[in-house]
């Protein structure tokens, strides 16, 4: 199974995927070398910690583009991707779609 630590950093990380979570607070919480952090994630979650924060920060952003009638740009700062052209590119490559053809194909 999934180490204990582990399933604690990923409970947490669920919570706060939009407080701007570094590697290296990831380390310190979990209590795991960052190296080996990224090697025990990808072996347990099949992705990167960075990209399971970014899955997080995607699906609730599509949730909000469904659910809410906010502009994608303040959609993008509430899932903690402040920078609109980041959040529009992050979008875009995960769905493949903008925030707006989403919101549109729903």
């Amino acid at each position: 199974g999934i180490p204990e630590n582990l399933q604690d950093l990923v409970r947490y990380m669920e919570i706060h995927y939009m407080d701007h979570l570094t590697l290296d607070f990831l380390a310190d919480f979990s209590g795991i070398n960052k190296y080996y952090l990224i090697r025990l994630f990808k072996k347990h979650m099949g992705i990167s910690p960075k990209e399971y924060i970014i899955m997080q920060q995607i699906n609730t952003a599509k949730n909000m583009l469904k659910e809410t009638s906010l502009p994608a740009n303040k959609i993008g700062a509430i899932v903690g991707l402040e920078n609109e052209n980041h959040f529009r590119h992050l979008f875009k490559e995960r769905t493949g779609m903008s925030p707006g053809e989403f919101r549109k194909s729903e």
